[in-house]
């Protein structure tokens, strides 16, 4: 089966991770290549760029190792290194002279490595020159090619995330960042597809938007080591990331912890569904492909794809408003269906195309006002008193 490839369309049909691969992650025949042509089964070049690439790949294993590792090895690094010019090998050599001087290994090894941080080109943009190398055809999502340093900027960077964190506290590193949704677990598994006939076990795992492997099998970049379920620290800073101006659907990443919290986390493949793995996927569609429609699909009320809205405002508000939905609907078994009954009386026969400025607008579907209000109630305990009313329908979302 080929690759099904992303259509920039508003068909919820074009989901990211429903790729077909017709390859295992383990097992793939090496296949020849070019020296320097990355992952499509590059062979170690020779002459003098295989021997500046030897040389400071020995240096790099030898001085940035343990809880700074950047490789693997001269296995996992030399052909990495094929894909650099000789003047970026000279700026990764030397960060590997000045951690060894200084022995500021969690500076200096970020720059070494390949991906080269602020000191040697970024991350981002070294991320996506190699993966116009290594990751080509049925390994690449054409749409992630178009404006891919700005995409790649609205990952999670440990490199930055880690900013305010003790000096000793690492960055990069070859064990940890295997697994994660994060900019760094995707350099790691480029730099593995580099090798000889890694591309197809690996680039897969490298991609922007995070794709089940065959038969569904769960992507290492997509959650933690081990796991299934996505972290709502991951959903978010897609989220928020992503959906932006008039198609904002949080106005900031702590309100949607908070919304996501009361969400079924489901899996990290999930496309369908109430769940933030559902979501998730859209927040990912809607970096990648467009944010109409995605962005709705990623918000609070998943607006179909990922649930519907009267469920979604009737959860938060019941979580965030425990009093006034008490109030309201009482504190029996059946409270909650009729939340969703007088939801959808007010709500209409179709989802709503839920956004921060369109349910702030004036005269905006009293549900979406109340489905903001509530998610800042969860977002803002100290201020429910008020946010609660506008909730419950009163204040701001009065009829």
């Amino acid at each position: 089966m080929s690759v099904l490839l992303l259509l920039a369309t508003s068909s919820c049909e074009a989901i990211i991770g429903l790729h077909d691969r017709n390859v295992a992650d383990a097992g793939v025949k090496a296949s020849a290549g070019k020296p320097g042509s990355g992952g499509n089964g590059a062979a170690a070049g020779s002459g003098s760029m295989a021997s500046t690439c030897e040389k400071y790949c020995q240096r790099a294993n030898d001085t940035c190792k343990g809880e700074y590792a950047i490789y693997h090895g001269a296995a996992d690094c030399e052909p990495a290194c094929q894909l650099l010019t000789s003047e970026q090998i000279k700026c990764r050599d030397q960060q590997v002279s000045a951690a060894a001087a200084s022995e500021e290994f969690e500076v200096h090894c970020q720059g070494a490595a390949f991906g080269g941080s602020s000191e040697c080109g970024g991350n981002c943009e070294n991320y996506c020159a190699a993966m116009d190398t290594v990751c080509t055809g049925k390994n690449r999502v054409e749409l992630e090619k178009t404006d891919c340093v700005k995409k790649c900027s609205m990952l999670r960077d440990r490199e930055r995330s880690l900013a305010g964190l003790p000096s000793t506290a690492s960055r990069l590193n070859v064990d940890s960042d295997h697994e994660g949704d994060s900019l760094q677990c995707r350099l790691v598994h480029l730099v593995i597809a580099s090798g000889p006939g890694a591309a197809d076990s690996h680039c897969w795992h490298a991609a922007l938007a995070p794709q089940p492997g065959p038969n569904m099998a769960p992507n290492p970049c997509a959650t933690g080591k081990n796991e299934v379920e996505p972290h709502c620290e991951d959903y978010c800073q897609i989220a928020v990331n992503a959906c932006t101006g008039d198609n904002k659907v949080y106005e900031n990443q702590a309100q949607c912890v908070a919304v996501c919290k009361q969400l079924v986390p489901g899996m990290a493949s999930d496309y369908m569904g109430d769940t933030v793995g559902c979501r998730k996927t859209h927040a990912y569609n809607a970096l990648i492909v467009s944010q109409t429609p995605h962005c709705p699909h990623a918000g609070p009320g998943g607006a179909g794809p990922c649930g519907n809205d009267c469920p979604a405002y009737c959860r938060m508000f019941k979580a965030g408003c425990e009093a006034s939905f008490k109030d309201a609907f009482g504190t029996a078994a059946d409270a909650t269906s009729k939340c969703e009954s007088a939801c959808t009386a007010l709500h209409g026969p179709d989802p709503i195309s839920y956004s921060v400025m369109s349910a702030s607008a004036k005269g905006a579907n009293p549900i979406a006002c109340r489905m903001l209000h509530a998610a800042r109630a969860l977002e803002r305990p100290a201020d429910q008193a008020t946010l609660c009313k506008s909730a419950a329908g009163e204040g701001n979302c009065k009829l």
